[in-house]
């Protein structure tokens, strides 16, 4: 019976941290529109309905409050099919305001996952610069 309790609990506790990752969302969006079920992105010709996007010019930033919760963010992070072939995007992932990756690629590049590591401090920062009008997404966004 008390293995059966304990079970029980673990595999809550494990559904609770699912659902609480999915449910992180960033406190303060800027430059960028968040994809929808109905209006998803393509980078590489896959389809994606989860995120954020971009098609506008100019910098855009993500902040998230992360609680001192979680220990790994990771992510997909690319060029939309209709991006310029030529244009140069650099993401740059802050952990309590400490660069700790820079994602560079071009309009021609596959999308990349990156795995950040959060280290349960407060503050994730990701900003994207391009040098020409944006077609980025960052998608399949998961906090652990």
């Amino acid at each position: 019976m008390k293995k059966k309790v304990l079970v029980l609990l673990m595999v809550l506790l494990a559904a609770l941290t699912v659902v609480n990752a999915e449910a992180l969302k960033p406190y303060r969006v800027s430059g960028m529109d968040e994809v929808s079920v109905g209006s998803p992105v393509s980078m590489a010709g896959d389809k994606y309905t989860n995120g954020y996007y971009d098609t506008s010019y100019g910098s855009a930033t993500l902040l998230y409050n992360l609680k001192n919760q979680y220990r790994t963010m990771t992510c997909l992070v690319g060029p939309m099919d209709r991006a310029s072939v030529n244009t140069k995007y650099q993401v740059d992932f802050y952990v309590d305001n400490v660069l700790a990756k820079t994602v560079v690629f071009t309009g021609i590049d596959l999308p990349i996952e990156v795995e950040i590591d959060l280290n349960y401090m407060r503050q994730l920062r990701v900003t994207v610069a391009s040098q020409s009008t944006n077609y980025y997404a960052i998608t399949n966004i998961d906090f652990k």
